[in-house]
């Protein structure tokens, strides 16, 4: 097979019911990047996945140096190096592809031979196999782990902690009842009340964490369910701080629970609007898109009619300019109890991120200290 620049014809022909160009739409259709380095060791071809993965148009690929393209990745460079030593052998390996603006991206990387047929040596292809869903399946395995052994230790304690707090509580109401000619006495009867409601809700929401309620699936417009949350935390903004919504109105219906999705949009609002608070000049942005660069595939319990197919997923994005999270707490935000506020429970993220999970989806965060955070949110689209 001899090789060939983006737009020039194949050697091998195609199926006749197949356009003469059938090859680069094959090409191009594929969700692995795929590189072409001739023996020149320049790059001669580069699909529209190879693209995303880079951060690099055609133009800037087509003709440079695997050298230079991959400087900053010095474990592909090795690979490739490997191959061409190794005399028609493939190579390959994982690691952490870093694109342009620092962007890394985890990959499986196969490099082999192009060889025609009398075995002269045209170059070398390159598949990378974008590994972040897979990292993030896993990830989301030893969290779901990690959330059942929280939820037998839960529901052993649920009944021993649940009782004794309400019997508290009756106490306190009627010590209150008894001293309410003494209003010092009588607050802090109230103080343990309010200690108490507070410890049966972080109760409640360790149970909700560690249990998986069964969705009440339906076509859900997310249109509106941001909206309705919209209209409740608008009221805890102040003259100096705004939100702006950017909806796409053609965005297909998600199928979901409508009160489960209202509760991760309501998290990630306040949890913004707090981020926002006290900064003049604060804004929220949510805008809501189709994730054309993200895939879900969906598992045996969510294919519709035990069909397996990639679904099309639905993008919403919570942008503030708050103060943003350090790096090194990026990775914990969605550990329960893990909170970087002084007051909070740490488990409003844990609880968003098990419900989009339940519903197909995922959460991403990315963050700039002192610029702000965005929280994306995929969400799988309705079947029809």
């Amino acid at each position: 097979m001899a090789l060939r620049t983006k737009k020039s014809s194949p050697s091998i022909s195609p199926p006749a019911r197949f356009p003469a160009d059938s090859w680069d739409y094959i090409l191009e259709s594929l969700e692995e990047g795929i590189f072409v380095i001739a023996e020149t060791d320049a790059i001669v071809y580069a699909n529209q996945t190879a693209e995303q993965l880079t951060g690099l148009s055609h133009a800037q690929l087509h003709g440079r140096s695997y050298l230079e393209l991959f400087s900053a990745n010095p474990w592909i460079v090795d690979i490739i190096q490997r191959t061409t030593a190794a005399d028609n052998s493939r190579t390959a390996g994982e690691g952490e592809l870093r694109g342009r603006m620092a962007h890394s991206t985890p990959v499986r990387l196969t490099c082999s031979p192009i060889s025609s047929n009398n075995g002269t040596s045209l170059g070398l292809v390159l598949v990378l196999h974008d590994l972040s869903y897979q990292r993030e399946l896993a990830e989301a395995a030893q969290r779901e782990d990690r959330l059942a052994h929280l939820g037998v230790v839960a529901a052993g304690l649920a009944h021993e902690i649940k009782n004794p707090l309400a019997g508290i509580r009756g106490a306190a109401q009627l010590l209150q009842g008894r001293l309410r000619h003494d209003s010092s006495s009588a607050e802090y009867a109230t103080v343990m009340m309010r200690e108490v409601d507070r410890l049966s809700g972080l109760l409640e929401q360790v149970l909700t964490l560690s249990s998986s309620p069964p969705l009440e699936s339906q076509p859900v417009n997310i249109h509106k369910v941001l909206t309705e949350v919209l209209l409740l935390e608008r009221e805890t903004l102040s003259p100096h701080q705004r939100v702006q919504t950017r909806f796409d109105p053609s965005l297909p219906d998600v199928e979901g629970d409508e009160a489960q999705l209202g509760q991760v949009f309501r998290n990630l609002i306040k949890n913004a609007l707090q981020a926002i608070a006290g900064r003049r000049g604060g804004e929220l942005t949510i805008a809501t898109r189709m994730a054309t660069n993200f895939h879900v595939l969906r598992s045996e319990a969510q294919k519709p009619s035990g069909t397996a197919r990639r679904g099309r997923v639905l993008a919403i994005d919570f942008t503030d300019n708050g103060s943003g999270i350090a790096p090194e707490q990026l990775a914990r935000l969605f550990t329960p109890f893990f909170t970087t506020k002084t007051k909070g429970t740490g488990l409003g993220l844990a609880i968003s991120q098990k419900i989009v999970a339940q519903h197909g989806g995922t959460i991403r965060v990315e963050s700039n200290p002192g610029v702000g955070t965005v929280f994306h949110v995929y969400l799988p689209v309705a079947t029809v």
